[in-house]
């Protein structure tokens, strides 16, 4: 959410809490003009206020060690945030004061089972697209889209070009690249990081030249019909022929 507004000379970022000098807010807080986030390099042009005082406080890398110290026979301590590098000194510190606790670290994209306390990455887009036997809506080409406008349907179809604009909206297109797509898809600044979170930064341009099956009700915008997705549930990669992952009726 914040790299979609620094950009914008309206937005005021509070900064109600500490963080490390060399982490984004950090060094926005310290003037920065520009920043890296997710990959990608941000002009700052955000006002940044600091509350810090007034609203927030809480334990520093020595009174968490200190806190673990008080559990010698604790098991597992995971840490869940904070950059790699501060995550790599705190495991140190930790296992400093107590060798026998198992410090785990999640990644991008992996998930804790609390059962078993071990790592399991998340699945990445879904694959294969829904026959139309087992669904209310068609399953239809890019091509055939324009007859279908108003009606909700899986279209599939070759991802040709890919545009992010700077507040976070994202356009997948279909058929041609832009401007002679014969489809789009697009993901509006509201929903784009429910996409970034789940597929990482940047998911869109690893779509391009994949043949995609995206679902939704299709409109038509500019003489083009697209459909808006809200939910990366409606994007699937459809491995192989195309035609026999998503046959039209």
């Amino acid at each position: 959410m914040l790299r979609r507004y620094l950009s914008d000379p309206n937005t005021v970022v509070l900064k109600v809490g500490w963080a490390p000098p060399d982490s984004p807010m950090g060094q926005l807080a310290a003037g920065a003009n520009k920043i890296t986030m997710a990959g990608k390099e941000i002009q700052v042009r955000a006002s940044i206020k600091s509350y810090h005082s007034l609203f927030s406080g809480h334990a520093d890398q020595l009174m968490l060690v200190n806190f673990i110290q008080a559990f010698p026979k604790l098991k597992y301590v995971v840490i869940t945030h904070g950059s790699e590098r501060a995550r790599n000194i705190l495991q140190e510190r930790i296992q400093e004061v107590n060798k026998n606790v198992t410090v785990i670290k999640p990644g991008y994209r992996q998930k804790l089972k609390l059962k078993t306390m071990s790592l399991e990455a998340l699945p990445a887009l879904t694959t294969g697209c829904p026959s139309p036997s087992s669904l209310d809506e068609v399953c239809i080409s890019a091509s055939e889209a324009r007859q279908y406008v108003g009606r909700r349907a899986w279209v599939h179809g070759v991802v040709k070009s890919v545009r992010r604009l700077d507040y976070g909206r994202v356009f997948l297109n279909l058929g041609q690249p832009y401007p002679d797509h014969i489809f789009t898809v697009m993901v509006t600044e509201e929903d784009i990081d429910k996409f970034d979170d789940l597929l990482g930064y940047g998911w869109e341009n690893t779509l391009i030249n994949k043949t995609i099956c995206i679902n939704g009700t299709i409109r038509l915008y500019n003489n083009i019909p697209e459909i808006i997705a809200t939910n990366p549930e409606q994007l699937k990669v459809i491995p192989g022929d195309a035609s026999k992952a998503c046959p039209c009726k």
